[in-house]
């Protein structure tokens, strides 16, 4: 990167507003529309989003250790939000 880049990309990095946006986020998105589903329904989905999850999670623990520091903090990132997805999962409704 060239000096100017550099500080472009600092800035992009550091801007507190674009940094903290939830942004789109496709599990939050259908989110409310599941509670409308069925009891059946819903069950059934949440089983194969575990699933899905869960397979995720894996993989990224496998990639984990094959990044370099900054590849590291994003995918750490990327599990936490994870295991915070299925924690939603296995209490939605409560």
């Amino acid at each position: 990167l060239t000096a100017v880049g550099r500080q472009a990309l600092r800035d992009w990095a550091c801007d507190p507003v674009l940094a903290t946006s939830i942004g789109v986020d496709p599990f939050r998105l259908r989110a409310g529309i599941w509670a409308i589903l069925t009891p059946e329904d819903r069950k059934g989905l949440f089983l194969e989003l575990e699933a899905a999850i869960e397979a995720n999670v894996g993989a990224l623990e496998d990639y984990l250790g094959k990044t370099d520091p900054v590849e590291r903090v994003r995918i750490e990132m990327a599990m936490t939000v994870q295991k915070a997805r299925l924690e939603k999962l296995r209490t939605f409704g409560d």
